[in-house]
């Protein structure tokens, strides 16, 4: 049809999981903040890092490439 427009879907999966993520941030020395989240969710803080960091989902979900790039600039903040 003429005009029309076709989206094809991708799926952007990240090879890490929150667990991994957690283990960088807390090696970052972020702690978390019990009873922040709401369910699986967490949110971590460092007293050097302006705001706090959210880890969505439980341990053995895939990561989104949002949080992905969350966890790196944090850790890359902290570690200047």
């Amino acid at each position: 049809m003429p005009g029309s427009i076709e989206f094809g879907t991708v799926a952007l999966r990240s090879n890490k999981v929150p667990r991994r993520m957690l283990r960088d941030l807390r090696g970052a020395e972020f702690k978390e903040i019990p009873g922040a989240g709401q369910g699986p969710d967490r949110m971590l803080v460092r007293p050097k890092f302006l705001g706090a960091v959210t880890m969505i989902g439980r341990l053995g979900d895939y990561v989104k490439h949002y949080q992905e790039r969350e966890v790196t600039t944090a850790t890359k903040a902290v570690t200047k």
